[in-house]
């Protein structure tokens, strides 16, 4: 599995961001510079959550997906500055191994 983000540009912070699947943090880190991490997974149901904190407020998404055999997932997070959170639906797509 991959999930990255991309660097949003200009920040007065730097919050923490924190992504698990399944329970597992697969990522605690920096949020100004965006991030792209590679994981495996079993194949099957999958949930990704995502929290952004800053001061001790966070905000949180919760993402379903799926890990298929032969086939690597990717997900891309999006970041709304409107709503200060990732966006709703973030890009899925399986990438076929080998």
């Amino acid at each position: 599995m991959r999930i990255s983000f991309a660097p949003p540009g200009f920040f007065v912070n730097d919050p923490l961001v924190t992504i698990q699947v399944n329970g597992w943090t697969a990522y605690a880190g920096s949020f100004v510079s965006g991030l792209d991490v590679r994981f495996p997974v079993v194949p099957g149901p999958l949930t990704v959550k995502t929290r952004i904190e800053v001061l001790g407020i966070g905000r949180e998404k919760v993402y379903p997906a799926m890990a298929v055999h032969g086939h690597a997932l990717e997900l891309v997070l999006e970041y709304s500055r409107m709503w200060g959170n990732f966006t709703s639906t973030p890009k899925q797509r399986q990438v076929a191994l080998g």
